[in-house]
């Protein structure tokens, strides 16, 4: 959620009155409070029948941080594998980094019934088993290692797979998992302390 200022959830929320009760069962999710994926259906049965066109309007409403789509450009243009795998859904990525030519894209679909929301399709259960089959299916290309950059308790399983984990602003209960901690508006420094990681780590090995 620290690529963008706010969820489609809550921007939706807003729209239609339930900003409160979204926020906190985000809120509890996030901090391994309550099941990520029970949470997320605890949100789709409150926010069943809102029109599309709703969603819409909330995603109109979305900010991405101004740091996300430079990072991203930047990895990218160095010779990066970058990916996205959000435990929301995949409407804001198609939405907010339709211009970013990521790697790989993993979320939860959206599902709309003559205009209106009736389900979701979670796709996205372990983001450590998704990223370990990205792994599989990147190790063609010489893959030196793994980078997670998460925020909250359903990051942890990518992070214990990852050979570098960032936690921005991390909650409590995903700290002792990450080995860097940054703020969102310190974004800008992701490049850097990924560079910074492989080139310790390549001088360790001579």
């Amino acid at each position: 959620m620290f690529w963008w200022r706010a969820s489609t959830f809550h921007e939706v929320a807003k729209l239609v009155g339930l900003e409160k009760k979204i926020a906190e069962i985000t809120y509890r999710g996030l901090n391994g409070e309550l099941d990520w994926h029970e949470g997320l259906r605890v949100r789709i049965n409150l926010l069943r029948g809102t029109p599309k066109e709703i969603f819409i309007e909330g995603l109109k409403r979305l900010q991405v941080n101004p740091s996300t789509l430079s990072v991203l450009r930047k990895l990218l243009r160095v010779g990066h594998i970058v990916g996205v795998i959000t435990g929301g859904p995949t409407i804001i990525i198609q939405n907010l980094l339709k211009d970013i030519p990521l790697s790989f894209t993993y979320g939860n679909e959206l599902i709309f019934d003559h205009g209106k929301l009736i389900d979701i399709d979670i796709r996205v259960i372990d983001k450590g088993e998704i990223l370990s089959r990205v792994l599989d299916d990147f190790r063609e290309f010489g893959v030196e290692g793994i980078v997670a950059v998460g925020d909250g308790a359903n990051d942890i399983s990518m992070f214990k797979i990852a050979d570098l984990s960032i936690g921005v602003n991390p909650k409590p209960i995903v700290e002792n998992y990450v080995d860097v901690k940054i703020s969102s508006m310190e974004i800008s420094q992701i490049p850097d302390i990924i560079h910074k990681y492989f080139n310790e780590r390549a001088k360790h090995r001579l």
